[in-house]
């Protein structure tokens, strides 16, 4: 089993208090280390975590294998397979025996010490019986708790109170479109109303579980923001209020975005531009994609015809800021955004439009964005050999601040898959990758029209200069059979370093943060519909390799034992 939510990108808020992020103990963020126990190795096999303040100090040493942010005091860790909960001094306060474990949310966080979960209150004792498949976080006094599923991977749930009381009048349906609209396993309350699905219709309860709009719009409608809720009717986006009240007229397309800073990206023949809450459209749709607003600023991507795909960012008057001349960039949080350009240096902005600090030579591959005063980066490593360091499979983690001192860094890590891995060719059939040829063609994904594509393999990587900790996925894919109204069931698995980036509905996650119920992309050939499939199963460092192998491609991604996987 595995911690939902236990991940190194930023998922939740340590706490909305405004204290000295410098000396209070509780400010503070965990980081994974990779400990060379063996110095006849190169390179670091062993992953230890710990956490450091703002400053970059660690205050509590690596020992954890795998470990938390702090909510309410208390962070969840791991020690070998199971699961406690440590202070802000790093004493284990709740013993690790859970199978599962949650952070604290509003006094109460879930737990498994077998196969269903239940609830604890900060001193460790069970408040709400082990009746449940899955849990939610509290939210506005409620929980999410599956309590039955069938054969198809749909599954039903109410909400419950923190005494365990069922407060919703009908059983609500959780099925796999359900995933798509937010983090498996979310609390859907938002401004004190909760989307719901009852057998593909959405609609919406309030905090007493009264059904305050019944369930009549498609999967594609969300929660509310800011007042409204995008819905989807007949197969086109408009927006209700509060009352249920239809106030924009479903008229936009599937990539309609739900209101943020008082405005909504919406889909218009195939383009994106903005409306303001009289559904007035305020910036022309012309982009090929866009996000949501974040500091007055809104990314954008647009095809000039110079690279394959150009980021920049708007403001709510449309006019360009940063041109559309980048190719990786974070959202603006905290004021800040960092961005990759195609010469591979690096800029850390205000959304003023200011320079803070620029990186020459930064081979980035993720950014989290700021939160609390830090941003996580990860790097291609540069080892002095002269080697291009984007074209090896080793890695780094920096933490910035917002001046864009490197506060923290992790010593380098490999991203790759065992021997035996199967990647699927152009043609359908798999070969091991470690038979992989350079110009090869294998299967990949255009990730902007989620149509098949050929890929060309522009290197291969080969790496033993380590013993090399292996993870094991447990997935399930399902076939909808149209004929009978049943699904056909295929279990598989997915070995990787635990660093390996991979791709699920949500976005790209490294395989160390993946959790239970997670839904991943995967593809046989290209005659066949893109699919999902849905973790049932995680075991941490199932076994250890000595040689391990990764691949560079044309796409920047590549399908291993039918899942896709990003290069790097």
């Amino acid at each position: 089993m595995v911690i939902k939510y236990l991940t190194i990108v930023f998922l939740f808020i340590v706490s909305s208090h405004s204290y000295s992020q410098s000396t209070n103990p509780q400010y503070l963020f965990p980081v994974c280390n990779y400990i060379n126990e063996d110095t006849s190795y190169e390179y670091f096999a062993l992953e230890k975590w710990g956490y450091i303040d703002i400053n970059g100090n660690v205050l509590i040493p690596y020992q954890f294998d795998g470990a938390g942010y702090f909510s309410e005091g208390l962070a969840v860790v791991r020690i070998g397979g199971l699961y406690g909960y440590i202070n802000t001094s790093g004493q284990l306060v709740i013993p690790a025996i859970y199978r599962e474990a949650h952070s604290f949310s509003e006094g109460l966080a879930g737990v498994s010490t077998g196969y269903k979960l239940g609830f604890i209150d900060t001193s460790g004792k069970l408040i709400i019986d082990t009746l449940y498949y899955e849990v939610s976080r509290f939210k506005f006094g409620l929980a999410l708790a599956v309590d039955n599923k069938d054969g198809n991977q749909n599954e039903f749930y109410n909400y419950i109170d923190k005494n365990g009381n069922i407060i919703t009048k009908k059983r609500y349906y959780y099925d796999i479109h359900f995933y798509f609209l937010g983090h498996p396993y979310t609390n859907f309350f938002n401004e004190g109303i909760a989307k719901v699905n009852y057998y593909g219709f959405v609609g919406y309860i309030d905090t007493s579980g009264k059904e305050i709009i019944i369930p009549q719009y498609g999967y594609k409608s969300d929660i509310f923001s800011e007042g409204l809720a995008k819905v989807e009717y007949n197969d086109k986006i408009g927006f209700i209020d509060k009352t249920g009240t239809m106030v924009i007229t479903p008229q936009f397309g599937k990539d309609t975005r739900n209101f943020s800073e008082g405005l909504a990206a919406v889909e218009i023949d195939g383009k994106l531009g903005y409306i303001d809450k009289t559904g007035k459209l305020v910036i022309e749709a012309k982009w090929k994609r866009c996000d949501d607003f974040h500091c007055g600023l809104a990314k954008v991507f647009i095809s000039t015809g110079k690279y394959t795909g150009d980021y920049g960012f708007i403001n709510k008057n449309g006019e360009v800021v940063y041109e559309p001349e980048f190719s990786y960039s974070s959202e603006f949080s905290e004021g800040f955004a960092f961005i990759k350009q195609y010469s591979n240096n690096c800029l850390l902005l205000d959304s003023v439009g200011n320079l803070v600090k620029l990186f020459e030579n930064m081979y980035l591959k993720y950014c989290s964005g700021f939160f609390n005063g830090l941003c996580i980066i990860t790097t291609s490593f540069n080892d002095g050999s002269g080697e291009n360091p984007e074209n090896s499979a080793a890695e780094q983690e920096i933490y910035i601040n917002k001046k864009g001192d490197v506060v923290w860094k992790s010593n380098p890590y490999y991203t790759c898959f065992p021997h035996d891995a199967l990647v699927t060719m152009s043609d359908g059939s798999q070969k091991k990758i470690s038979e992989i040829t350079q110009n090869e063609k294998i299967l990949s994904l255009d990730v902007n029209t989620g149509k098949y594509v050929d890929g060309i393999v522009l290197n291969t990587q080969y790496h033993s200069s380590s013993i090399y900790l292996i993870h094991r996925i447990g997935l399930n894919h399902s076939i909808p059979t149209s004929a009978s109204g049943t699904n056909t069931d295929t279990d598989f698995i997915l070995d990787a370093t635990s660093n390996h980036p991979v791709m699920t509905s949500s976005g790209v996650v490294k395989v160390r943060d993946l959790h239970k119920g997670d839904v991943l992309i995967c593809g046989f050939n290209k005659g066949s519909n893109s699919n999902k499939a849905v973790i049932t199963s995680i075991e941490y460092n199932a076994y250890t390799a000595n040689e391990v192998y990764n691949i560079r491609t044309s796409t920047g991604n590549y399908f291993v034992n039918g899942i896709l996987v990003m290069d790097k």
